[in-house]
């Protein structure tokens, strides 16, 4: 019951009755989605109508060519009851990989407590500890094609044998992986193959893996190498590469980072000021708040410790903000209207997020490699 209330409404076009009136039934339904799930579960099968899926292709980007078709992003929409029983599974599933501490533990993503802050916080500090250290770190920044479209079924069953499902479970895992089909719901061109790599059967996507050479800006030595070979592909050394949305660069000095930052903040600034005269002040306020506050916020634990010179162009970005929104003049004094509106500094900002970051280590509501005691 709280899976199907906590569920989107979305319909998919495979349902033979819309979400919402499902969840308008929910009472009377729910014993027959019970016996339908506990016998797909005991049986080790999932029904074929089940694993059908119909998938609509959507552009990434209006701006895309729509002749080219990595511009594309399919979309897969399973019918209800798929999903409900996938999330049954994965609900046990997390539950015994996490009581027999079965789960990588340096993966940061859909996992509890872990966040892609949390993920650049840990290599943040390890490259920080090795500068410290007069070390120099390579850092590689691997994509891989489809990773999650393209993971191969029998290295998947053999991963989850290895992990102690067995029997009844894995033949149910065995059973939802095979047979699956799927129509698109509008298409008109025709598809082309791509050869996986070796390596789990996983392509590497060149054109974006980057690799950065990180080193102290006191250490003068010319760099070793210029280039890393990685399978039939020769990676060049980049200057600052973009890093789950944060750019590092050669030197970790997260200046170049600040400086896109704010690029983009004044941008959004820019497109606000325009209609600024129509907005009410909460409305800009909103604005503001979704699309600048949210990017001086983003990951920003990893600043803590820079010179106050390096985090002074995103202060001007938020005081500049701050002005749009209370109206107030280009020279006037600008910290009595950043505590009308309850805005902390964004030094401050960074202080309350690692702050908190450290009290949820405390008391291990963080990953454990960020823990100051793990377990």
């Amino acid at each position: 019951m709280k899976i199907v209330s906590s569920s989107p409404s979305k319909t998919c076009l495979l349902d033979p009755i819309p979400t919402s009136l499902l969840k308008q039934c929910v009472d009377k339904l729910m014993p027959i989605l019970t016996v339908i799930i506990n016998l797909s579960l005991t049986t080790g099968t999932v029904p074929q109508s089940l694993k059908n899926a119909v998938v609509s292709p959507i552009l990434k980007k209006s701006s895309l060519d729509s002749n080219i078709f990595k511009n594309y992003r399919p979309v897969s929409n399973l019918p209800f009851l798929s999903k409900v029983i996938e999330k049954v599974v994965a609900s046990q599933l997390i539950t015994y990989l996490g009581t027999n501490s079965l789960l990588e533990p340096l993966q940061s993503a859909y996992k509890k407590h872990h966040s892609t802050e949390t993920a650049l916080l840990k290599v943040h500090n390890d490259i920080c500890t090795a500068l410290d250290r007069g070390q120099c770190v390579l850092l590689i920044l691997l994509d891989l094609s489809a990773a999650f479209d393209t993971i191969d079924h029998d290295i998947l069953i053999t991963r989850l044998s290895k992990l102690g499902i067995t029997g009844i479970t894995l033949q149910w895992f065995s059973s939802y992986l095979k047979n699956r089909t799927q129509s698109l719901a509008r298409w008109n061109q025709q598809f082309k193959k791509s050869k996986p790599d070796e390596t789990n059967k996983l392509q590497l996507n060149d054109s974006k893996t980057e690799v950065l050479f990180i080193r102290s800006q006191f250490n003068r030595l010319p760099r070793p190498i210029d280039h890393i070979n990685i399978g039939s592909s020769c990676i060049q050394l980049a200057k600052s590469a973009r890093n789950i949305g944060v750019t590092f660069d050669d030197q970790h000095s997260l200046q170049h980072h600040i400086a896109l930052t704010c690029r983009s903040i004044y941008h959004h600034l820019r497109t606000i000021g325009r209609i600024r005269h129509y907005l009410t002040d909460e409305a800009c306020k909103m604005l503001v708040h979704a699309l600048i506050t949210t990017k001086l916020d983003y990951c920003n634990s990893l600043l803590y410790g820079l010179p106050a010179k390096d985090i002074l162009p995103l202060q001007h970005a938020q005081n500049t903000a701050a002005r749009m929104v209370s109206r107030t003049r280009k020279f006037n004094h600008i910290t009595p209207v950043l505590i009308n509106l309850h805005w902390l500094q964004v030094v401050f900002r960074i202080q309350y997020k690692t702050l908190l970051i450290t009290y949820k280590a405390l008391h291990d509501s963080t990953p454990i490699y960020i823990r100051l005691n793990p377990p």
